[in-house]
């Protein structure tokens, strides 16, 4: 059956998400000729897989189906949506350890003082359907202001 894959995802990337290799050890098993795409090896860690591409390493398949899990999160104000470390909480943090992924990803991010649902998942698929404005997607946003808003700031 042949492997999915988030539409455009690098080779290294790949094998990062699914085997959990470090960047350098997946970048060395292509760079060693080790993982082939559609039968055939090469040394482009940045090349682009397409949907139906099916990736081996060292001869074996790499199944590629839909990941799991999704985490529903509210945002409190002041936490920061990243992975790197800095002068505010992670909102990565609030996650229960029983449901931590180091791949977990916010499909989207909200500003430190916004409050608010994130979803987290390891699902790259699913981020870009959330994310991608050619899916056109709807959200709705609820705001108070700390003043009026003037006619002019409206566009």
């Amino acid at each position: 059956m042949p492997a999915r894959h988030v539409p455009c995802e690098p080779l290294d990337r790949f094998l990062v998400r699914r085997l959990k290799l470090t960047w350098s050890d997946a970048r060395r098993a292509i760079q060693h000729s080790r993982v082939a795409v559609n039968g055939v090896a090469g040394k482009r860690y940045h090349r682009l897989l397409a949907d139906g591409d099916v990736v081996e390493l060292d001869r074996e398949h790499i199944a590629d189906g839909p990941d799991d899990g999704v985490v529903l999160c509210h945002k409190p104000d002041g936490w920061a949506c990243s992975h790197a470390p800095g002068d505010a909480p992670l909102i990565y943090d609030l996650v229960p350890d029983h449901l931590r992924h180091p791949d977990l990803q916010t499909a989207g991010r909200l500003d430190r003082d916004t409050t608010g649902l994130l979803i987290l998942t390891i699902d790259g698929a699913l981020i870009q359907r959330l994310t991608d404005p050619q899916q056109a997607l709807w959200k709705r946003y609820r705001l108070r202001l700390e003043s009026p808003l003037s006619d002019d700031a409206v566009t």
